[in-house]
């Protein structure tokens, strides 16, 4: 395989819905392109800030996809949605996200706490960054991805460990 420069810029990701599972990147070839798509079958190798495939011809539109083209209309996603309880609680804008490189799947998001949807008088609202593990995921709308109400309860219970752990720790170093 011949090694080449760069081809486009990943600018979005596309997930399955139901089932949590990558289908593709959206990528702009330049700033002024339409977004194109490179499906998860097309992709020889991913790394950490770079995905292979085996040529520029692999780059396609996404209408091409009637699945990915459906998604794109009804503007479900997941990186940078909103991300809330079944209980409708809050929790912040997905910043990141932790996929499987083999199977696709999301295996964890990442929350920015410290969004918030509505700041009144200017003053920002702050929430804890947190981390939601794909198990604890309810189901991907348009509006938000929603979580089970438990995770809370248990972030906090695992907060709660690691602080103590960590006093231990310091503690211990004092001696």
């Amino acid at each position: 395989m011949e090694l080449k420069m760069p081809v486009a810029r990943i600018v979005d990701v596309v997930i399955n819905p139901g089932d949590g599972k990558l289908l593709g990147f959206l990528v702009k070839k330049n700033i002024f392109a339409q977004k194109q798509l490179i499906t998860t079958l097309d992709i020889l190798s991913i790394f950490k800030n770079t995905i292979i495939i085996s040529s520029e011809d692999r780059i396609i539109e996404p209408r091409e996809v009637i699945k990915i083209q459906t998604i794109l209309k009804n503007k479900i996603r997941v990186f940078r949605n909103w991300a809330e309880t079944r209980s409708q609680k809050m929790l912040g804008r997905i910043d990141d996200l932790m996929i499987d490189s083999n199977s696709f799947e999301i295996l964890k998001i990442y929350i920015n706490g410290s969004a918030c949807k509505f700041c009144l008088l200017g003053f920002l609202k702050t929430r804890d960054d947190r981390i939601i593990s794909k198990s604890d995921i309810y189901k991907i709308t348009r509006r938000a991805v929603i979580v089970k109400n438990d995770v809370l309860k248990n972030q906090l219970k695992i907060s709660a460990f690691a602080k103590k752990e960590e006093e231990k720790l310091i503690a211990a170093e004092s001696v």
